[in-house]
């Protein structure tokens, strides 16, 4: 037989072989080990009992725990509203962090739930003095056969409710991190007209509308054939393409995402209003190409 095969079967309580029925109380005994072994239990007990009274009582101070939860709540609004002030999706970003938010909290109290229900479920009155004492009255002493399912039925019932416990927190664990998203950057490359060109195009425009001259150096600093075709507001040959434009990038900007469980992967983006790309014009000149 192997070692761990002996480890495994060595008994705590050694077999009372021979003098078993010349025994009597005071004579020694291998059952006498569970002298010491109640007496270890009761320190256990007693350890145990301290500490979960220290337990119990600093759950005191969740009292006031709707109050806290709410000022916790208006204080990421305030955050939310002040860091966000300059973004485009603002209200947008303030409901999908404060929906985060409130998941989380309300999955956390779920699982806390559980667990005070979990506690009160194992600290119910013991019933086992009561089925003992059930049990033996059934038949004589000397004729009880005691059967371990009634003696441990309590235990397996306790296993089973934290067998129970811990599925739900599994499931409670997945709601609280399901939504929580990352923050992605990301730039945004875009054709567009010349800085000279847009600038040519104002003058033109306040020329048109206040008669203002166009300063030379702005007029000389586009393509000729260009320069004319905004001043008659006609097509720009499409030839001239590469001159009256260019190629920018803008960024870096970012983007909030999360995904529920296995859904789409959802986005907000995080763009400044501050940030907007210049060159918008406050009206729209004449500028197009021609398609030949």
């Amino acid at each position: 037989m192997s070692r761990s095969r002996q480890s495994k079967s060595q008994r705590r309580i050694e077999p009372s072989g021979a003098g078993r029925i010349a025994f009597r109380p005071g004579n020694k005994h291998p059952l006498d080990v569970q002298f010491k072994a109640a007496r270890e239990a009761k320190e256990q007990l007693e350890e145990q009992l301290v500490l979960f009274t220290q337990e119990l009582q600093a759950l005191a101070s969740l009292q006031d725990l709707a109050a806290r939860i709410a000022a916790e709540d208006e204080a990421m609004r305030g955050f939310l509203a002040v860091r966000y002030e300059d973004y485009f999706h603002q209200d947008h970003i303030e409901s999908t962090f404060l929906w985060l938010r409130r998941r989380r909290v309300t999955a956390r109290l779920q699982a806390a739930r559980a667990a005070l229900s979990l506690a009160r479920d194992l600290l119910a009155p013991d019933t086992f003095v009561d089925e003992i004492q059930d049990m033996l009255r059934e038949q004589p002493a000397r004729d009880v056969e005691v059967d371990q399912v009634q003696i441990t039925g309590h235990a397996k019932a306790a296993r089973d409710q934290l067998a129970s416990y811990d599925a739900r927190l599994q499931e409670i664990r997945a709601a609280i991190t399901r939504g929580n998203g990352w923050i992605e950057s990301f730039y945004v490359h875009k054709s567009g007209f010349r800085p000279e060109v847009i600038k040519l195009a104002y003058a033109l425009y306040w020329e048109h509308e206040k008669g203002i001259p166009v300063p030379p150096d702005v007029l000389q600093a586009v393509h000729p054939e260009i320069a004319e075709c905004l001043r008659k507001r006609t097509a720009i040959p499409l030839g001239l393409k590469e001159e009256a434009t260019t190629e920018t990038s803008y960024g870096p900007y970012f983007k909030y995402r999360w995904r529920e469980g296995s859904s789409p992967i959802y986005t907000i983006s995080l763009g400044r209003l501050s940030e907007r790309p210049e060159g918008m014009l406050p009206f729209r000149p004449y500028i197009r190409f021609s398609r030949d």
